[in-house]
């Protein structure tokens, strides 16, 4: 005999309930950890692994699509404004909670904007004062708006990161290093900013 799973969530509040007003002398620390033990397996039963848009719905409550126009370069990074464009197509596409269109006409979201700083600071140094490492600072000024033309706000939190990359005696292999802590900076934005719009949910 299967049971549902209201009927498990129920259960284990049943139980914590009692627990709280039982007589049983249990050492506090036991008692806590079992009151905590159960409490995190009713949020995981709850859990479901759906999306849904917390900034903004339409009348119809139904955001399906969403189109990525190119993000503008105004740093001194070549190649940097297709990267960050590059990221944000696969990382929406990766999470499949939207329908990323070509067309902004056929769009219920479009999001656009612009890389307005790249920056490189070293962070540690030999004892003879060569960095040996460095660290890659991207901040986004982005543009998101709905069919209508209305603005919707993105945290800023989402629109800037960090990464760290080695440097070497081979100037060929620092490049190499920087490229790549560059294309893991968009990579982590593009995760940052698809979440700053989106909340899982239960189903």
């Amino acid at each position: 005999m299967s049971i549902s799973h209201d009927s498990k969530v129920g259960a284990l509040w049943y139980i914590i309930s009692i627990m709280n007003n039982t007589k049983v002398q249990l050492p506090l620390f036991s008692r806590q950890t079992l009151v905590i033990s159960l409490a995190l397996s009713v949020c995981l039963l709850g859990l479901g692994c759906g999306y849904r848009f917390v900034r903004y719905a339409d009348s119809n409550g139904e955001i399906q699509k969403i189109a990525i126009i190119g993000i503008a370069n105004e740093t001194f990074e070549p190649g940097v404004d297709h990267l960050m464009t590059e990221a944000l197509n696969r990382e929406f596409r990766r999470r499949k909670a939207l329908v990323v269109v070509s067309n902004p006409q056929d769009a219920d979201l479009v999001l656009g904007g612009e890389i307005n700083r790249l920056e490189t600071d070293s962070l540690s140094f030999t004892s003879i004062s060569f960095a040996v490492e460095y660290q890659i600072r991207m901040r986004l000024a982005l543009d998101l708006k709905d069919k209508n033309g209305r603005r919707v706000p993105i945290d800023d939190h989402a629109l800037r990161a960090t990464e760290i990359y080695l440097a070497s005696a081979d100037i060929e292999i620092t490049r190499k290093n920087r490229q790549e802590a560059i294309r893991k900076v968009t990579f982590l934005l593009a995760s940052r900013i698809h979440d700053a719009l989106f909340e899982r949910m239960p189903q």
